[in-house]
């Protein structure tokens, strides 16, 4: 048996897009090419975890881990391309995690 600590990031990324679209390659301001919309966000997690192990020999090893994360961040709506107003703030639910490992 171990214990230890995970650190995970989970990232959204979404683009929204309007039919009949045009992009003026001259002009890439934002504010003047209308129809696209892309936006992203990270939640960061931390939590404890163990790994058992259910087989192990020379040649195959079987592990067992299990894991309960904290979210410690929200995850804000940002664009690169844009400024965003009334943004959502995602909040990252703790989840469980379990994982089998075969070497």
């Amino acid at each position: 048996m171990t214990t230890g600590l995970n650190l995970s990031a989970t990232g959204n990324n979404v683009d929204v897009y309007a039919a009949n679209n045009v992009i003026n390659l001259n002009d890439l301001d934002p504010m003047n090419n209308s129809g696209h919309i892309s936006l992203r966000n990270q939640i960061f997690y931390v939590g404890p975890s163990a790994s058992f192990y259910a087989w192990r020999n020379k040649t195959f090893k079987l592990r067992l881990n299990i894991a309960y994360e904290f979210a410690f961040t929200n995850g804000k709506w940002k664009s690169d391309y844009a400024d965003v107003h009334n943004t959502v703030k995602e909040i990252g639910n703790n989840r469980f995690i379990l994982g089998l490992v075969i070497q």
